[in-house]
């Protein structure tokens, strides 16, 4: 069940707008749509980069959405 929720992955695409970031899991061989980058605040503007290795969390219901939550 864990590997369902816990990921990682590598950055792929970046949105800075939007704030959001796709990630390819290569062990599952499919990207993930585009997911929501945690911040620590409203002045955190940290964004990764494209072949970063992020680490995601999904929500544990079915088609749930899934956050970065930091690099690995």
């Amino acid at each position: 069940m864990i590997e369902h929720i816990v990921r990682v992955g590598t950055v792929t695409a970046v949105d800075p707008e939007a704030g959001k970031a796709r990630v390819l899991f290569q062990d599952k061989g499919f990207s993930s749509g585009w997911l929501a980058i945690l911040r620590h605040g409203q002045d955190d503007t940290w964004l990764p980069k494209v072949n970063d290795t992020a680490v995601v969390l999904y929500l544990p219901v079915w088609q749930g959405d899934g956050f970065i939550v930091g690099l690995f």
